[in-house]
This record gives structure tokens, sequence and C-alpha cells, in this order.
């Protein structure tokens, strides 16, 4: 038992020093470490505990263990008005909604209002909320998204000169240093191609977008596609601006049957579009996932409702605005003055009834 004991304490604290968990991450749950490391809930508890002792992190009762030692509050009385901006695309992506939701839940506990605008995520879009910010005394720091096209540096720049720290969620700018909470889109994608060709599948369409940025699922469907020996063939890609996303996915169906391609599988690039694909397949006559398994991206809350209910990736978005909040108020109380930080958080596949068994391609 004391052997064991010290194992995984050693073991975490390895993955601590060399960087997989970061300051003030989460750790993974008891549960999940027995599960992952096949040791008693007593094992557990006595290596966190260990390096709890060590001040190597810190447990928040009812939420978890994290990384480093236990913080004081610093919603200090100059602070109680204080204001963090946060520019996101349109909330009509329940994806976005959800996180800013997490968001505002983080610097409300934190002691901070949240200021939002809504982008279309292009730079020109995005640098007048920048400017804005910068020159508002309450902003004290900013979270945003990297822009889909060019992003607008001297905006950016603007609120450096002020004084003021940005951080990135979802996706970064690689063009600037900056702070960044982000998700593995390309390894999500791959899981859940992997998760199709597991089921036999070997004519795998994608339906997304045409904007280069949006395009990382994409990269993950060509690697999964390489890495198991199967041929990219062009004619299963579908590339589209068409909005809104449900329309995109409709006409993604048409323009792939139009094509006469074979196809047992299709990864639509958000669940936006899979709400769209699957109407579209339901208007051919075809059956989810009897005739065609269909994958989406995001998890958003009405991805379980759908009939049938959708396979897709889930972000861990409350992990993300966590994340988000502490590394900006580091950077606005002078906690920190390190590096930039960049933490990438592994995405869930979460398995639902939409995806199954290839079927014969003669029988689509």
């Amino acid at each position: 038992m004391v052997h064991r004991t010290h194992n995984l304490a050693s073991s975490l604290r390895d993955a601590i020093s060399q960087g997989q968990y970061v300051d003030g991450q989460l750790l993974p749950s008891e549960r999940e470490l027995c599960s992952r490391e096949g040791l008693s809930r007593t094992t557990v508890r006595r290596a966190l505990q260990q390096l709890v002792d060590e001040g190597v992190v810190y447990r928040v009762p009812g939420s978890g263990t994290y990384v480093g030692r236990s913080r004081p509050q610093f919603a200090e009385a100059s602070q109680q008005h204080a204001t963090i901006g946060l520019i996101l695309p349109s909330l009509s992506n329940p994806y976005f909604g959800e996180l800013a939701n997490a968001i505002e839940r983080e610097c409300t506990q934190a002691g901070y209002q949240l200021l939002l605008g809504q982008s279309n995520l292009s730079g020109g879009s995005e640098a007048p909320y920048l400017a804005r910010y910068a020159e508002n005394p309450a902003v004290q720091g900013v979270i945003t998204l990297a822009s889909d096209d060019s992003v607008p540096v001297a905006s950016y720049h603007q609120l450096t000169h002020a004084g003021k720290p940005f951080l990135f969620v979802v996706r970064q700018a690689e063009t600037l240093s900056a702070d960044a909470v982000s998700t593995d889109h390309v390894g999500g994608a791959r899981a859940l191609m992997q998760h199709l060709i597991s089921l036999g599948h070997r004519r795998i369409a994608f339906i997304g977008q045409a904007r280069t940025r949006a395009l990382r699922h994409f990269v993950g469907y060509r690697e999964a596609l390489r890495a198991a020996g199967l041929p990219e063939d062009p004619a299963l890609q579908v590339h589209s601006d068409v909005t809104p996303f449900d329309d995109l996915g409709q006409r993604g169906v048409a323009t792939l049957l139009e094509r006469g391609v074979a196809f047992t599988a299709i990864f639509a690039q958000i669940d936006l579009v899979a709400v769209g694909v699957l109407r579209g397949l339901r208007a051919a006559g075809l059956r989810v996932p009897q005739d065609v398994s269909l994958v989406g991206f995001d998890n958003i809350p009405s991805a379980e409702h759908l009939d049938p209910p959708l396979t897709t990736i889930d972000h861990t978005v409350q992990e993300i605005g966590r994340l988000a909040v502490l590394f900006l108020q580091d950077r606005m109380v002078g906690r920190y003055t390190g590096p930039a930080r960049h933490v990438i958080i592994q995405p869930r596949l979460v398995l639902r009834a939409s995806s199954g068994p290839a079927p014969e391609v003669g029988e689509v």
C-alpha cells in the first residue's frame, strides 16, 4: 500500500514538474485516477494528501484538487467594481453562450464584472471592442478568441500600452505572445475519426466551412485517414461559406448526393452543421445511423436531444472558463509576471446513438 501511494504521488509530481499540469489546473478526479491507475480510493487519497502536505497541490471542497499552493481570495475593495472585457462570436452558437456563462460565473466568484462584446471573428469587427476596452478605465483585462482572418495586432498593442493583460480562449493568435487556454481541436477530430474507423467506416465525408482557420477539425480528419492508411477522396469533402450553419449541413448532404459518391459516415465540422446534415439525410430518405453515421463537434446542449442523439466532442467549457479567469487575474494583480502560458485542454469524446457500425457501401 505504501509503495503504491508513493509511486502515484511521484508520478503526479513528475507530471506537474514537466508541465503536463500547470499552476491552477484541475487534476483528474479521485475516481479517474483510481480507474486509470488501477488503485483503490484510499491509495489515491493518500497520494494526493502527500502532495497537499508538500504544497504541490491544494484541495477545494466540492471542486477537486488543483496544482499549486492554495491562494487567498484577491477580491479586494479596489477590485469590487473592476471589469473584465470579453469578446466572443455571436451567441447564437450555443457553444459560445456556454463559454460566456462559464467565464461570467468565474468572474463573479473572483469579484469582477464582465463586459461582453460580440464579433464575427474578423479583425475588423474585433478591433473596435479592443480599442474601447483599452480606453475604459474600469476594464483591467481582456479575454478573447483569435480572429479567423488577420489578427488586429495594433489593437492588442493598445491594451499592452494601457497596462491591460489579455488572454486567448479556445484558440490563440500565433502572431502575439499571450496566455491562452485552448482546446485540442485537431486531437478531438482525430478521436472522432478513429471512432468511426473502428466501427468499420472507410468512406467518411467531411462537411464544414471554407475559411482556413475554421478547418482545424479538417486537419484532424485528414490525419486520421492517413494514419489508418485510407485514401483521401476530395469528392467526399464539402467546404462552403453558406450560412447559417444548419443550411450549410443540409446543402452539404445535397452536394454529396449530387456527386454520386458512396459514403457511410459524415463528420460535421460542428454540431450546428450536424443539425442540418441530419435534416438533409432525412430528406433523402437515409437513416442515422443505420445508413449513415453522423458525428459533430462542440457538444452543445441540444446535441443529446437530437433524434438520434449526436456523437460529438465536449470542450470541457467550465474548465476553460475557470483557467481563463484565473490566469488573467494572475496577470492583473501581479501574481504572475512570467512568460506566456498556454494550456491545451484535451476534449472528451461523447458517444451517442448517431454513430454505429458501417453498412455495406452499396447500401447507401
